[in-house]
């Protein structure tokens, strides 16, 4: 193991389907069995249910508290949740939303069930659109300060839009597989793709980064190389991180922004997400 991290066991989550690390805690949201909100110190296996609500799905954090998104519409209605601390407080109802990212103005999010990518910007009582009618399956949402971007699974492309609704979904990257993870890091948009057999498993994928140009325009693309199902793109320091979701064997691994060097950090973690 030299060279590399050794993964720590936190406990136990039935579901897990978000994931968020700040300076002294992990946070975890579980879709059912019991779904919710789960918390263990970063440097201690203390794993534990805080707030219990079935269909927590995606998490963030924005303005000093945790926000996720919940899309069990049958029990408790879909909705985007804060908490910073005790019961969680419900922010809007919508039906079924999915990925959330967040930023300085905001959080947004895949609004699946409405065809459609919205915003919840500070001081709103109610969700924007940034765009509407998509009827294409959407994944990997990123914004940097002034579009969103996601990917679309049948056209194979990476849309993007003004992230404050003002403007057109237009295409900014032509895809050969459908993007599983995206990441704006400055002047840098980092794509990862997925290829998936007849079953629907991952047989591979790739990782590219094109450089950003005016009104989301991108130029030619740098080919980080192939990557084993990669997703959950992250930046921290001169890093970006992907997980390699393989069974049994799955790895966490990065690139360095500068270098393009890449290594593995983390291995034999079965089908890390």
């Amino acid at each position: 193991m030299e060279g590399k991290c050794l993964a720590l066991t936190l406990g136990t989550v039935p579901s897990p389907a978000g994931l968020w690390v700040d300076s002294s805690s992990v946070w975890v949201t579980s879709f059912k069995d019991p779904g919710g909100l789960y918390q263990s110190a970063k440097d201690a296996p203390t794993l534990k249910l805080v707030a219990e609500q079935a269909g927590a799905w995606e998490l963030t954090a924005h303005g000093g508290a945790l926000v996720w998104t919940n899309w069990n519409g049958i029990d408790i209605g879909g909705g985007l949740y804060r908490r910073a601390t005790g019961t969680p407080l419900k922010l809007i109802d919508t039906a079924s939303p999915r990925e959330i990212v967040s930023d300085g103005e905001g959080v947004y999010f895949i609004d699946h069930y409405e065809n459609a990518v919205s915003a919840l910007l500070d001081g709103a009582a109610a969700k924007a659109a940034i765009a509407t009618d998509i009827v294409d399956r959407r994944r990997a949402l990123s914004v940097d300060a002034n579009f969103a971007y996601w990917g679309e699974q049948e056209a194979l492309r990476i849309a993007a839009a003004p992230k404050r609704g003002s403007g057109t979904v237009r295409t900014v990257v032509a895809l050969a597989t459908p993007a599983a993870s995206t990441l704006v890091d400055g002047d840098w948009l980092y794509v990862a793709t997925e290829q998936r057999n007849m079953g629907g498993e991952c047989v591979g994928g790739h990782l590219t980064r094109y450089p950003l140009g005016a009104d989301a325009g991108v130029g030619a693309p740098v080919d980080l190389g192939m990557a084993a199902c990669p997703t959950s793109l992250v930046k921290a320091g001169d890093h970006v991180y992907w997980a390699e979701a393989t069974r049994p064997n799955g790895s966490i691994r990065r690139v360095n922004a500068i270098s393009l060097a890449t290594e593995t950090v983390i291995e034999g973690i079965d089908s890390p997400s």
